[in-house]
């Protein structure tokens, strides 16, 4: 067996720890190289849905334009709803229109609601002090 002979100029000292540096480093390159083989598989089959998207989209507007263009028709002019039930369209401001001169034709007349107050509560004498 071999003495190791320390003189007074060279300390003990216990091992050093291994540096936990490199291990983060490691980790950070083995998370960007996932991050770049992802986006290279990905990516690639993203690519080939971008052009049906864009039929897609072209065909959502056709038909939302074509929706609007109904709605606004049915909602701009006078026309009959149902006929049988007597119910018609008109825009918003003539209907308000006719409904104030409707108002306004009528004469105001005294409610008939009868309300009736509550009695005020009485209060109790109190027993004289003795």
């Amino acid at each position: 067996m071999v003495e190791i002979q320390h003189s007074a100029h060279t300390p003990l000292r216990a091992p050093r720890p291994p540096s936990r540096f490199w291990a983060f480093v490691l980790g950070f390159a083995l998370i960007g190289l996932f991050y770049f083989i992802g986006n290279a598989i990905l990516g690639r089959s993203a690519a080939r849905f971008q052009d049906a998207d864009a039929e897609r989209d072209g065909e959502r507007y056709k038909i939302k334009k074509e929706l609007d263009d109904a709605a606004g028709k049915a909602t701009a002019g006078v026309g009959w709803v149902n006929k049988d039930k007597g119910l018609v369209r008109l825009p918003i401001d003539r209907a308000m229109q006719l409904e104030v001169d409707r108002l306004k034709a009528k004469k105001p007349v005294a409610s008939n609601v009868k309300v009736e107050t509550a009695a005020a509560p009485q209060e109790k004498p109190q027993a004289e002090q003795k």
